[in-house]
């Protein structure tokens, strides 16, 4: 668990109506704080720093949101991924399908795009 007083950037898929397990997010522009401590795969806002990563943990949809985002406060990471959770999550764009597109190298991922979305 780090404490980081500068801004971590990353990425984030929302199903269609900017929910994510559950809990609205209101759109871009929004920040949400997590009150207590986050915990990895337990509590807090999840995201990942290298925006493939956000496919080994949401399926690839045509109606997926893909945001650029930014956390603050206390994160907890992954050793072998770039997942992250953390205390405050800010939204700060969202991505067209076709720049997600771009950034996918993975050939699995890339199938899958494929085949999901076109």
């Amino acid at each position: 668990m780090t404490l980081h007083s500068n801004t971590i950037t990353g990425y984030k898929v929302f199903n269609h109506d900017f929910t994510c397990r559950g809990y609205y997010f209101n759109g871009v522009g929004t920040t949400h704080t997590y009150a207590w401590t986050p915990v990895l795969c337990e509590s807090g806002f999840h995201f990942c720093t290298t925006l493939q990563d956000c496919f080994k943990y949401y399926d690839i949809k045509p109606h997926m949101i893909v945001c650029e985002v930014t956390a603050t406060g206390y994160t907890d990471a992954e050793e072998d991924c770039s997942k992250r959770t953390c205390q405050s999550l800010s939204i700060i764009r969202q991505m067209p399908l076709d720049e997600v597109a771009q950034h996918i190298t993975d050939s699995k991922y890339a199938y899958w795009w494929a085949m999901d979305i076109g």
